[in-house]
């Protein structure tokens, strides 16, 4: 029982950072910025909308044991809720050059783990899903803090103070 609390916690906890957006050209060593035509930022704002819906519900879903929705939103972040069925042949090839292949790497992990948490809710397996949930969270923030420091500047380097004497 002890650990479906730590488990209950930890979910609560990671909620805070839910969230999501996109965009590619290297403008640091660590950081970069996505550069796509207007039609394909607004799939990609929608889209991450719909994630962080998705993600926002989990926590609540899996210490609640709901696990048919759970397995149900793990299994629509994981077929990407709308990017997917409204790419055109031109849109999945801009996005083919236009992203560099960190980013397509970190998308690729974020959906394999969305298909983890499904797996786990299936199994009615609290423990695993809420790690998978954890899981879900750490690629949207390494994400973000690559490609959407604009968007969320708190994963910008902190300023360093002047040295004085």
């Amino acid at each position: 029982m002890n650990s479906i609390k730590h488990a209950v916690f930890v979910l609560l906890s990671i909620s805070i950072f839910a969230g999501l957006p996109v965009a590619a050209q290297e403008t640091t060593a660590d950081h970069y910025e996505l550069k796509l035509s207007p039609r394909l930022m607004e799939l990609l704002r929608a889209e991450m909308k719909a994630i962080v819906v998705g993600v926002q519900y989990l926590p609540v879903g899996i210490a609640a044991a709901e696990w048919h929705k759970v397995a149900k939103t793990g299994e629509q972040i994981s077929a990407s809720y709308i990017l997917e069925q409204k790419l055109t042949p031109a849109m999945r090839t801009e996005l083919d050059t236009a992203l560099p292949g960190h980013f397509k790497r970190l998308d690729m992990e974020f959906h394999h783990e969305a298909k983890k948490l499904q797996s786990a809710a299936m199994n009615h397996n609290a423990q695993l899903a809420a790690f998978h949930y954890y899981r879900l969270i750490e690629a949207c923030t390494e994400c973000h803090a690559a490609f959407a420091v604009a968007k969320f500047p708190g994963f910008a380097a902190p300023a360093r103070a002047e040295h004085r004497h």
